[in-house]
C-alpha cells in the first residue's frame, strides 16, 4: 500500500528537522520497495501562500503529482543521524537523499546561478555559524572560536573565499569587519534574537528557500566548518565527498 510520509505530531521545528524525519521514513519505504507521498501539510509554520503541503514548495514528489487517494499514514522514523556525520553512513544516507531530495528546477537554477558567480574555479571556505534559537540546544559558540578555526584553514590552504551561512545579523556584522572583501554570504532574512526565524510574522516561502540555498551551497565548497546540526550533517551526507571539520565536538547537544 502506498505511505503518506507525514511529520507526526511534533511540527514545531526547524526546515532540516523535517527532512530529517522524513528522510527516516523514505529509508524504511525504501528497502521494503514502498512508494509514498511527502505530506508536510502540519507544518503550519512553513505555510504560504505557494500551497497547502510546503514540501512540494522546494522538492519534487518521488512517486505522485498529487496527494493519492487510497494511502497509509506513516511517520515512523528508524534511521538515526546523530549529533555529526557518521563516516560508515555517508555512503548509505547518499544514495537515499540523491535518490529522493529532488529540488525544483527553478531553486536548483538559483542556487547553481548563485554556484557559478561566486565559487566556480575558486577554493572556497564554507562556514556554518549556528546560532539564534541554537542556544535551547547548546550554548552559542563566540564568533573568535570560528575566526581561530577560519584562520587556520585560511594560511595553511589559501582559499579564494569565504561562504558564511548564518541567521545571526550581528554574526555578519562580525565577519564582514574582519574579513571583508573575502567573505561572501546570501542576502538572507535575519534575527538579532533568539527567537526562531521560523516563527516570525515574515515570508514563510522566501526564509525557507534561502534556508535550502544555504545548505546547499555549503555542500558545494572545498571544505566546510561544520556545526552539529541536522542541515550541515545532511549535506555531508547528499554530498559524500565533503572535507568538513567539525568545531563544537566540545559541547554537548540537548
Amino acid at each position: 500500500m502506498t505511505k503518506i510520509i507525514n511529520l507526526g505530531s511534533n511540527t514545531d521545528r526547524g526546515f532540516f528537522s523535517y527532512l530529517y524525519t522524513t528522510f527516516s521514513a523514505i529509508y524504511i519505504c525504501d528497502i521494503k520497495g514502498e512508494e509514498f507521498y511527502i505530506d508536510w501539510k502540519s507544518g503550519v509554520n512553513y505555510l504560504s501562500t505557494e500551497g497547502e503541503n510546503p514540501f512540494d514548495y522546494f522538492f519534487k514528489q518521488p512517486y505522485f503529482d498529487s496527494y493519492p487517494i487510497d494511502g497509509e499514514s506513516f511517520y515512523d522514523h528508524g534511521l538515526f543521524l546523530g549529533d555529526d556525520v557518521i563516516l560508515e553512513d555517508r555512503e548509505k544516507w547518499n544514495s537515499i537523499l540523491t535518490k529522493f531530495l529532488i529540488l525544483k528546477d527553478d531553486i536548483k537554477l538559483e542556487i547553481q546561478s548563485y554556484y557559478n558567480q561566486n565559487f566556480l574555479d575558486r577554493k572556497i571556505l564554507c562556514v556554518h555559524k549556528r546560532g539564534s534559537d541554537h542556544v535551547y540546544h547548546m550554548p552559542i559558540q563566540d564568533n573568535n572560536e570560528y575566526f581561530i578555526a577560519i584562520d587556520k584553514e585560511m594560511s595553511e590552504n589559501n582559499y579564494d573565499k569565504i561562504f558564511l551561512a548564518t541567521d545571526e545579523e550581528n554574526s555578519i556584522n562580525e565577519f564582514k569587519e574582519k574579513y571583508g572583501d573575502k567573505l561572501i554570504y546570501l542576502n538572507n532574512i535575519r534575527t538579532s534574537n533568539s527567537t526562531p526565524i521560523f516563527k516570525m510574522s515574515i515570508n514563510k516561502y522566501q526564509h525557507t528557500k534561502e534556508v535550502i540555498m544555504d545548505a546547499y551551497l555549503l555542500s558545494m565548497g572545498t571544505k566546510l566548518i561544520k556545526t552539529k546540526s541536522t542541515l550541515t550533517t545532511m549535506m555531508c551526507y547528499l554530498n559524500k565527498d565533503l572535507q568538513y571539520i567539525s568545531i563544537d565536538n566540545h559541547i554537548k547537544f540537548n
